[in-house]
Parts: structure tokens; C-alpha cells; sequence
């Protein structure tokens, strides 16, 4: 619960020092939060809490980039700054040569050598990132090193 306390705690700091942009994002990702553990039917455990948090950066990514082909630089710069403010609440994100090997590892248990294996290298990967790497980088990490 450490995760849902900092947001908790962060938020209200937010509302003390009149932070508009904080405060609404915060309130959205509570809100996502509080709907998981509705439906959950308890409370979250921290991966369940990463994957909200994830989910909630991936649409705003795909509201910015839709903002952007539509030419609206003012919603794009305000959902980058949301992704920001989110982005303070998922664990540190892996390096690119660490997903490589955790890939590479992956492939090698799985017995993958063709594009064909490509789904079961992802799930056990994205079971061992332990959401230390956005789904969308594992997945072109993969796909990678099974079209070589």
C-alpha cells in the first residue's frame, strides 16, 4: 500500500500548495486506483497498482499523440506533464541492455527461434520485468532479437 499512501500523501500536498496540474492528475489516477479495487473485490497488491499506473501513462501517451496529429500543442504539453507527474510512482524502469538479456534469457528457456514463439518469450518476460519495462518496449525487444 505504500504506493496508494505516497499518491495520498502527494496529493494533498498538491491541494495545499494550489497545484492545479498535480491535484487533477492525482484525483484521475485515485479514481483508476479506486475502480481496480472495486473490481479486484480488495485491495490491489503493488504489481496490480504498477499495471493502473501503466495504463493510465499509456493513454495519456495515445491522447498526446492523437493532440498531435490534430495539431493541439497546448493538450499534448499538458499530457506529457501528466505522464510526468505519474511517472514518479512506477518503479525505476530497466535499461535497454538489462531487457536485452532478460529477452535473450527468456528466448533461450523457451526454446523461441522463430517469430512464431514470439508471444510466449513476452508473457515471461513481462512476467520477470515485474513492471520495470513498459509492455511496448518489451515487445519491440523481442520481436527484435526473434526476427534476427
Amino acid at each position: 500500500m505504500a504506493i496508494i499512501e505516497t499518491i495520498d500523501q502527494d496529493l494533498r500536498n498538491a491541494m495545499r500548495n494550489r497545484e492545479t496540474k498535480s491535484v487533477t492528475t492525482l484525483r484521475s489516477v485515485k479514481a483508476s486506483l479506486q475502480n481496480a479495487t472495486i473490481e479486484n473485490r480488495g485491495d490491489l497488491k503493488d504489481e496490480q497498482i504498477i499495471n493502473v499506473l501503466q495504463r493510465e501513462i499509456k493513454k495519456r501517451k495515445e491522447a498526446a499523440e492523437l493532440y498531435k496529429r490534430s495539431k493541439r500543442e497546448d493538450h499534448v504539453k499538458q499530457e506529457l506533464e501528466e505522464i510526468k507527474i505519474i511517472e514518479k510512482y512506477l518503479p525505476e524502469q530497466m535499461s535497454n541492455e538489462e531487457l536485452a538479456q532478460l529477452v535473450e534469457q527468456a528466448a533461450q528457456e523457451t526454446g523461441a527461434n522463430s517469430p512464431s514463439d514470439i508471444g510466449r518469450v513476452i508473457s515471461l518476460v513481462v512476467s520477470r520485468a515485474g513492471g520495470k519495462a513498459d509492455g511496448g518496449r518489451i515487445a519491440n525487444a523481442v520481436r527484435t532479437k526473434l526476427q534476427k
